[in-house]
């Protein structure tokens, strides 16, 4: 029988007995002063994985979405988007709240946008 590993939620997903042991040994630091060598390392490691100059580790989907949103859109601007979409499931209130745009809702063609 195949264990399953559910990674569809950083609420949801449960870590097992090696993680746990990881966690509880980890030397951590402050990361806002770029102290906690794990983040820093990993940041490191998916920066070179991804060819770009640096990473920035977000500690929610919920966080990075927002930031993505507010790098990307202007307050008072519209984003298009699936009725299914993670974004309009989950983060539909912080959108217009947070980055002060709107969703455009929209039934696409098995999430396809054309």
């Amino acid at each position: 029988m195949k264990k399953i590993i559910d990674l569809r939620s950083d609420t949801v997903t449960k870590p097992c007995r090696k993680m746990l042991q990881a966690i509880m040994t980890a030397t951590v630091g402050d990361n806002y002063y770029k102290e906690d060598q794990v983040t820093n390392e990993l940041e490191k490691h998916c920066a070179d994985y991804f060819g770009v100059e640096e990473a920035l580790f977000m500690v929610t989907g919920t966080m990075a979405n927002q930031v993505a949103l507010r790098c990307n859109t202007v307050a008072g601007e519209e984003v298009i988007a699936d009725k299914y979409s993670h974004i309009v499931y989950y983060c539909a209130r912080p959108v217009a709240d947070l980055a002060k745009i709107s969703l455009n809702i929209v039934d696409a063609k098995e999430g396809g946008l054309l």
